[in-house]
């Protein structure tokens, strides 16, 4: 019996699709949009194994070699994984903590991180935010949703944060509780409501000086330094869906990142 393959339309962002047209594409292009088309409408959620190879062929009466050329191809650029001997999995958050877990304070390499403890300091609000529209390419009068929070570790602060998220990408944002966002990642919330993996950040650092707001939340002098990150996430098609700007207090600690080794 043939596999049962479900393939649904692409669903628009911001009123555009964040697919190419069809127009002459190549058939692996053809299976590679399909394929992010599901993930994309929430079809197929990160951490669902697709249709077999064999299935896709037969489904696109495509040999399977393009096939393999297709699925290869979403593999390398972060959207699916592999596991041997068991299929293709749409990849998930999870499979990038070392690049999430964007605030590891250590004393060195070998230390252990601290852990850190997730605080709103407000209600999610709504508004234009001008320079977030600038960073993720879009119309300066977009309404965000802001969230301001503080990352304390044993009630001394040591993150404040605001995040930026559109709200076309996320109308329904402001109904997620203060509570589910102090238990839970942000990427990890959005992945699980919204079926929207992070497949990669973008970061600019900077040293600052603190002034009266960031410094009487982090509780620390004015003028003390503090290391300044803009962050910008995106998902599928280099989405971006969040800009953040964090300040650090790394007085005693360091900032630990750990990546993949390029050769």
């Amino acid at each position: 019996m043939a596999e049962e393959i479900i393939l649904t339309k692409n669903r628009p962002v911001n009123g555009n699709s964040i697919f190419a047209p069809q127009g002459e594409r190549p058939k692996y292009r053809l299976i590679q949009d399909t394929i992010l088309g599901n993930i994309a409408n929430g079809t197929w959620s990160p951490g669902d194994r697709i249709p077999t190879e064999r299935g896709l062929a037969d489904f696109f009466q495509a040999s399977i070699g393009t096939v393999r050329h297709a699925l290869q191809g979403l593999v390398e650029q972060g959207y699916l994984s592999r596991q041997q001997g068991r299929g293709t999995y749409v990849r998930n958050s999870s499979e990038h903590t070392d690049s999430l877990r964007y605030y590891r304070f250590a004393e060195n390499f070998a230390s252990d991180c601290l852990r850190l403890n997730i605080k709103c300091l407000e209600p999610v609000n709504l508004g234009q935010e001008p320079k977030a529209a600038a960073k993720m390419n879009l119309p300066p009068d977009t309404m965000f949703f802001h969230l301001p929070r503080v990352f304390k570790h044993e009630n001394r602060p040591m993150v404040y944060v605001i995040s930026y998220l559109p709200r076309d990408i996320f109308p329904d944002f402001n109904q997620i509780s203060l509570r589910e966002h102090e238990e839970t990642p942000l990427y990890l919330l959005i992945e699980q409501r919204y079926k929207m993996p992070t497949l990669s950040t973008m970061e600019a650092i900077s040293a600052v000086a603190a002034h009266e707001e960031n410094a009487a939340i982090l509780e620390v002098a004015d003028g003390s330094p503090l290391l300044r990150i803009e962050m910008l996430a995106t998902t599928i098609r280099d989405l971006p869906y969040e800009y953040r700007i964090s300040y650090l207090h790394t007085e005693d600690q360091n900032i630990i990142r750990k990546n993949a080794a390029h050769y």
